[in-house]
Formats: structure tokens, C-alpha cells, sequence
């Protein structure tokens, strides 16, 4: 398998420059950057559950009628 080259890319640069300035000036102003444990979601957990059945409102009991 092919290893994949480093961008050579001007804007790749830039974009280096202009993220680390934008970290910089959040840094400065006080904010903090909170790392997330490896892991760690914010995303509801999509695992296939049990299927539900739909319930049917016109299901006639057990109980007999008087």
C-alpha cells in the first residue's frame, strides 16, 4: 500500500498558520481547551436494540364481559 505524501499545498500551510493563531488568541483571552479522554462520545448510543411492537388500541382483552 501506496504511504500517502504530506500536502504541498499552499493553503494547507495557511490554513496551519491561521488555526494556530485562532488557538493563540483563544489561549490569551482566558479560554481553555479541554481535552476528551480517547473514546468519549457525545453521540446517543445506536445500537440495534430489541425491535418494539406497535401497540394496537382496538387488542381486545382477556377479561370476559359481563
Amino acid at each position: 500500500m501506496k504511504k500517502k505524501q504530506p500536502e504541498s499545498n499552499p493553503n494547507s500551510a495557511l490554513r496551519r498558520e491561521a488555526l494556530a493563531s485562532d488557538v493563540e488568541r483563544f489561549l490569551n483571552s482566558g479560554n481553555k481547551i479541554e481535552q476528551i479522554p480517547t473514546g468519549v462520545s457525545a453521540q446517543a448510543n445506536f445500537a440495534p436494540g430489541k425491535p418494539r411492537q406497535a401497540q394496537d388500541s382496538t387488542k381486545k382483552t382477556d377479561t370476559p364481559s359481563s
